[in-house]
């Protein structure tokens, strides 16, 4: 956490894209991150989960194979884990 608040903190005059994930919940990177954004130094988005359709696709292209060569109980087992 000490390396993300020093690259928020110092990165505002330096031609960098700084790009991170942050589950919901407690936690303190969204701490560091929300002090961020109140500042101005940075902006959040939030993304939604990607549905099943998605993993699958996005576990195919990973694989770089067809989606009838994944199964769909692998992309189901993978959404789950990354609820």
């Amino acid at each position: 956490l000490f390396i993300l608040e020093y690259l928020v903190n110092n990165l505002e005059s330096a031609r960098v894209l700084l790009i991170g994930t942050i589950r919901d919940g407690t936690s303190g990177a969204r701490d560091i991150a929300r002090s961020a954004a109140r500042r101005g130094v940075c902006a959040l988005r939030a993304l939604r989960p990607l549905d099943l359709g998605a993993v699958h696709e996005l576990v195919t292209a990973c694989l770089e194979t067809d989606r009838t060569r994944v199964p769909a109980d692998t992309a189901t087992h993978l959404a789950r884990l990354s609820a």
